[in-house]
């Protein structure tokens, strides 16, 4: 009730901007293994897998796990600039062991989604059961670890609704998982 939400659609190194700014006072995000790229303070919610996303007609579609190796096949990336480094360490080391054509870049991770659904390839990124798109299959990886995603802020004080608001996330992702 008094807060005022605005949601931005734009490059996670952008979000961060806005944080250290100020003029954002919260932004959902995926642990910075550099911990230097994004300022403030972190909260965890949920430890999220890194997966195979991929449309139900893929080859993938109706295996229960895959192992990296297995991963051949046209890899669909999002602009590094687009998406958490820890995301993009993951999927550089798929595509480096690819050629040219076995590689398309989206332009963020929805436009590698859209590029996923319609059958152009598989895309690699964190899973969580909230944010899953029924048309789309989510194949665990064997070997690849899960990510710590959450909330990152620079300061409470004087904030009680950012604090509520936190409190509120975590029973959200508690319930989720």
């Amino acid at each position: 009730p008094k807060v005022q939400p605005s949601i931005k659609l734009m490059p996670f190194k952008s979000m961060a901007n806005l944080l250290e700014d100020e003029s954002i006072q919260v932004m959902f995000g995926y642990k910075d293994t550099l911990k230097k790229s994004i300022p403030g303070r972190y909260v965890h919610l949920s430890y999220c897998p890194l997966v195979c996303i991929c449309n139900k007609n893929h080859e993938f579609a109706q295996k229960e796990t895959l192992e990296a190796k297995e991963l051949k096949g046209r890899l669909i990336l999002s602009e590094p600039h687009s998406i958490p480094q820890p995301i993009f360490k993951y999927q550089s080391e798929l595509a480096s062991a690819r050629a040219a054509d076995e590689v398309i870049i989206g332009e963020g991770f929805e436009s590698s989604l859209a590029l996923a659904k319609v059958g152009l390839g598989f895309l690699i990124f964190p899973d969580h059961a909230l944010v899953r798109d029924p048309e789309l299959c989510y194949i665990p990886i064997k070997g690849f670890p899960s990510l710590s995603f959450g909330l990152y802020y620079k300061s409470l004080k004087d904030n009680q609704v950012l604090k509520q608001f936190i409190e509120i996330g975590k029973e959200v992702f508690k319930k989720a998982d």
